[in-house]
C-alpha cells in the first residue's frame, strides 16, 4: 500500500488500456457493476496493481473499470481524502457496494468482485464523500 510519501522522484503513469474507461459502458452507470480504481501515478503499489486489473478487466467484461488518478482529476475528488493508494470504489446503479483500500493480489480482487456482483444493498458505512463522488462519476459518465 502507498501513502504520499512513499512517491519517488520521477514516477510514471502505467499506461491506460481499453478497459479502463467508462466509454464501454455504452454511457451513464447504470445496472453494470462498476469499479473505479483510486491511485496515482507516483505510487508503486499502484503501477502493480495495474496490470492485476487490466487482467482481471479482460476476464470480467460484463464489469465497467476506471483508473482515476486523485492528483490529475482531483478536482473530481471533490472533499474525498485518499489516504491508502490504492483504493477501490465500488459502485451499481445509484449504490456504493465497496470503498476501499485493496492489495495487488488478482484474487483477493477477483473474490470481492465475484462478491459485489451478487450484492444488492448499498455498503454500510461508506463516508458521505465516497458517495458524492459516485454521484459525480454517474452524473459525469
Amino acid at each position: 500500500m502507498c501513502s504520499p510519501s512513499c512517491a519517488p522522484n520521477g514516477a510514471t503513469r502505467p499506461p491506460r488500456s481499453a478497459p479502463w474507461t467508462f466509454s464501454n459502458s455504452g454511457g451513464r452507470l447504470g445496472a453494470e457493476l462498476h469499479v473505479i480504481c483510486l491511485c496515482a501515478q507516483w505510487c508503486g503499489t499502484c503501477r502493480e496493481w495495474h496490470p492485476v486489473m487490466d487482467d482481471i478487466a479482460r476476464t470480467l467484461p460484463h464489469v465497467r473499470w476506471r483508473w482515476l488518478d486523485i492528483e490529475d482529476e482531483a478536482e473530481l475528488l471533490g472533499d474525498l481524502d485518499v489516504d491508502t493508494l490504492p483504493t477501490l470504489l465500488v459502485g451499481r446503479g445509484d449504490q456504493v457496494l465497496f470503498h476501499g483500500p485493496v492489495l495487488p493480489k488478482l484474487d483477493l480482487l477477483t473474490r470481492l468482485i465475484e462478491t459485489l456482483s451478487h450484492q444488492t444493498n448499498s455498503a454500510t458505512g461508506v463516508d458521505a464523500e465516497a458517495l458524492a463522488l459516485w454521484q459525480r462519476l454517474r452524473t459525469a459518465a
